[in-house]
């Protein structure tokens, strides 16, 4: 298989990454290599590429990308985004509380000092 792993539990794709090898990379993506695969630390053929510099195996996977990882990457991107957003709503309405509250107090104020000077 082409996906199958060695003692390390890395695959000829990422040994290919490891070892720049772009013409490598290019035929197993062809053959379905799993770019979404990790190692037993958790690293990915690209995450090996990239910590190793080797600029023409990353090359050969941003040239063949997998639709599927993209869409993975997108995703984490939204997810993220849309925190960023709830946390800024959440904020946003901490601030209208406070903002009303201190309204509320510099509005009893006014009264008190109305009352005081009749």
């Amino acid at each position: 298989s082409v996906n199958m792993r060695n003692r390390k539990s890395e695959t000829a794709l990422m040994n290919a990454c490891l070892h720049d090898n772009a013409g490598v990379v290019g035929a197993l993506l062809e053959r379905g290599a799993d770019v979404g695969l990790q190692s037993h630390l958790g690293k990915t053929a690209r995450d090996l590429a990239e910590e190793q510099g080797c600029q023409a195996a990353l090359g050969a996977l941003e040239r063949q990308a997998d639709p599927r990882s993209q869409l993975q990457d997108i995703s984490q991107q939204m997810r993220a985004a849309l925190s960023q957003v709830h946390s800024a709503e959440l904020r946003r309405g901490e601030l209208l509380a406070r903002a009303q509250a201190a309204e509320a107090q510099e509005s009893l104020a006014e009264s008190l000092l109305r009352a005081l000077d009749r």
